[in-house]
């Protein structure tokens, strides 16, 4: 009700204001002695009282009216009521006088409450509704059990000293359920103030603190104190047999059909925002050990269906990583293995680093070496296996013997050189004549042949020079990334790829990253177009110039075949057709393409057939030519974005038949 339970006024003067109503059903009084209740007054103090003269609780007992005054069991205050004492400093509490507290008190003693025997009733009940507002910046405890400046020796003892101790003994012919020796609970029962900051919510809180050293020297044999936010210790006497299991611990997440949340974890270890200091000799966010004399654990981690099924979803990871940096992934060097030091189905790692492939009885297991640079690999097929021919090495002798033969994971962006002087007897690496390829194909080869991309990169540079031979891709690079075949870009002239009976480039495979070509010239004869995409992927070109060419400038020849103009180029030579897709998909919208020369297309400048597409949108045509401007059939598609008849290049009209569509 108030800061002031009581005020009596000894001759010192009291301001009004300062005096407050007694609580005498709510706060238990405190007088100080015998005398002191004898001399008083205490009509309705039906909270009781405490005698600090004797350390005693009396409760008012308004039935009684026989009982006289003995200063111990009963006192008889100024009006006659009657004070009986209760034992509730020391010795026991009869749970069937029922007890109820509703105010505060202090006890100096021992507090033992025992329930009848027999029964199953609660030996202890706290029933609060709390309310209001705490004007506390840390932590408000609605019940605390505080020992305060313990300073006691109990060096003796082999066990520790425990603030708080719950034992629950149990057994016996009429037991049954099971047992727990310390529940707690806590319900989120409606949605708490929008304002509230700390919506975290613990069942249970371990909270060890070191406000001081402990006397420690040093960090090694000097060491001294060691900090533990929980311990959970199971236990079994010696010769206890047949027990179904033994856990030092379990947590059971349930979120049940119709909730959700963000996070779903088990078991989650954090470094707190002040953690800022490592261990000296150990720092682990998870460590397993056993204690000397231990017969030692059989597995240290198992991910099995030890409670009825597999933990793990069928689209879940059983170890992953999310982001970060570390120094190693699994470290295992200090540990010496009798079996394999990993394994998985048809591949281990044996204990001294020997990598096994391939099931017993299978037909063929592959490795992929990647970052090897340097030295020799050496493959030896186990007893009982296929001998030499367990090895399949495409396009090799099928002996692995060089690092010729192992594909290079790239570690950045990576060119090749192509120049004129150059030799395909070289790496490649370097723009100098004893460095640099002599033919776009051999870069192409070793390209596709013995890199493994990992996201990157890789440029074919091509110095000033005429090629006859073009450039093939019958299969795909590794690793994913961008390859991009360039010139000289200043004067795309410089460098001609000029071919016979054959493409300039051409892709009969499957590209996995987008293929660029740029800042050069193209020319055939014979047959073979300047771009021919025959197989799946997209090639795109810009700042190119495109001659005289037997079958088409650009010639997309499949469903999956893409060709893209990236940037505005130059045409300068004849050909049937100047843009031919054939079911496949051209686009060369808003660039501005120069035409020099007035070339002539003999069949049409562009022409889609077969369901072809070609996309030639908002684009600026600068120059003349003769021909066709465009032939569209059998399903087909050539969209210009409303260009009009006249709008692609040519001296005579179009056409479209057989369901062709020219927009």
């Amino acid at each position: 009700m108030g800061i002031i339970d009581n005020v009596y006024p000894t001759g010192v003067p009291v301001q009004k204001s300062n005096v407050i109503s007694d609580d005498k059903t709510g706060k238990r009084r405190n007088m100080a002695s015998v005398d002191d209740v004898r001399n008083s007054d205490l009509s309705g103090q039906t909270a009781g009282i405490y005698v600090r003269a004797v350390q005693q609780f009396y409760d008012l007992d308004t039935n009684d009216t026989t009982t006289p005054d003995d200063g111990d069991s009963c006192i008889i205050d100024y009006a006659g009521n009657r004070f009986k004492k209760i034992d509730l400093g020391g010795g026991s509490i009869d749970k069937a006088a029922n007890y109820d507290w509703t105010g505060q008190h202090t006890f100096t003693k021992v507090l033992e409450v025992n329930p009848a025997i027999g029964t199953t009733d609660q030996g202890f009940a706290i029933v609060q509704e709390p309310s209001g507002t705490s004007t506390s910046s840390a932590y408000h405890a609605y019940n605390s059990i505080a020992v305060d400046n313990d300073d006691a020796d109990t060096d003796g003892l082999t066990g520790a000293n425990i603030a708080f101790s719950v034992t629950h003994n149990f057994g016996g012919s009429n037991t049954k359920g099971a047992r727990i020796g310390n529940y707690t609970r806590v319900n989120l029962t409606a949605p708490t103030n929008s304002s509230n900051l700390a919506k975290e919510y613990v069942g249970v809180s371990g909270y060890c603190v070191a406000l001081s050293d402990d006397g420690g020297t040093d960090l090694t044999t000097g060491a001294r104190g060691s900090i533990f936010g929980a311990n959970f210790v199971a236990s079994v006497a010696p010769s206890i047999p047949n027990l179904f299991g033994v856990i030092g611990g379990e947590v059971n997440i349930l979120l049940r059909a119709g909730s959700s949340s963000q996070r779903k974890i088990g078991w989650q270890i954090v470094a707190g925002a002040d953690d800022a200091v490592q261990g000296a000799t150990w720092d682990a966010a998870l460590s397993i050990s056993s204690q000397t004399g231990a017969v030692g654990w059989k597995d240290g981690i198992v991910f099995g269906n030890a409670n009825g099924q597999f933990p793990m979803n069928s689209n879940g990871t059983i170890l992953r990583a999310t982001s970060g940096n570390a120094t190693r992934g699994i470290d295992f060097a200090s540990v010496t293995f009798s079996g394999t030091a990993f394994r998985s189905p048809g591949f281990s790692v044996g204990a001294t680093g020997n990598i096994n492939v391939g099931s017993s009885g299978s037909t063929n297991g592959t490795i992929s070496f990647a970052n090897a640079t340097s030295g020799s690999v050496s493959l030896t097929p186990v007893s009982g296996a296929l001998g030499s021919s367990v090895l399949s090495l495409p396009a090799k002798t099928g002996t692995l013997a060089t690092t010729s033969d192992i594909r290079e994971r790239l570690a950045g962006a990576r060119t090749y050189y192509v120049r004129g002087d150059g030799s395909d007897s070289n790496n490649g690496l370097a723009n100098t004549s004893g460095g640099a390829f002599l033919t776009i194909q051999k870069a192409i080869d070793v390209i596709v042949g013995t890199l493994d991309f990992s996201g990157f990169a890789v440029t074919i540079q091509i110095g000033d020079a005429t090629y006859t031979g073009g450039a093939v891709f019958n299969g795909p690079w590794d690793g994913g990334g961008t390859l991009t075949i360039q010139g000289n870009s200043s004067t795309p002239s410089n460098v001609v790829i000029s071919t016979t009976s054959a493409s300039c480039f051409r892709n009969s495979g499957v590209l996995p990253g987008v293929l660029t070509v740029k800042d050069l010239e193209m020319r055939t004869t014979t047959s073979g177009s300047g771009i021919f995409n025959e197989g799946v992927g997209r090639i795109q070109y810009s700042n190119v110039i495109f001659g005289a060419c037997a079958t088409a400038h650009v010639n997309a020849a499949a469903k999956s075949a893409k060709i893209t103009a990236n940037g505005n180029y130059t045409i300068n030579g004849n050909s049937p057709y100047h843009l031919l897709s054939l079911r496949g998909e051209i686009d060369i919208s808003a660039r501005t393409v120069t035409i020099s020369g007035s070339p002539a297309f003999s069949a049409a400048f562009a022409s889609a057939l077969r369901l072809g597409y070609i996309g030639a949108e908002a684009n600026t045509f600068s120059g003349s030519a003769t021909g066709a401007r465009y032939v569209v059939n059998t399903n087909a598609v050539l969209y210009t974005g409303g260009g009009g008849s006249t709008y692609l290049p040519g001296d005579s009209a179009g056409s479209a038949a057989t369901g062709g569509l020219y927009a």
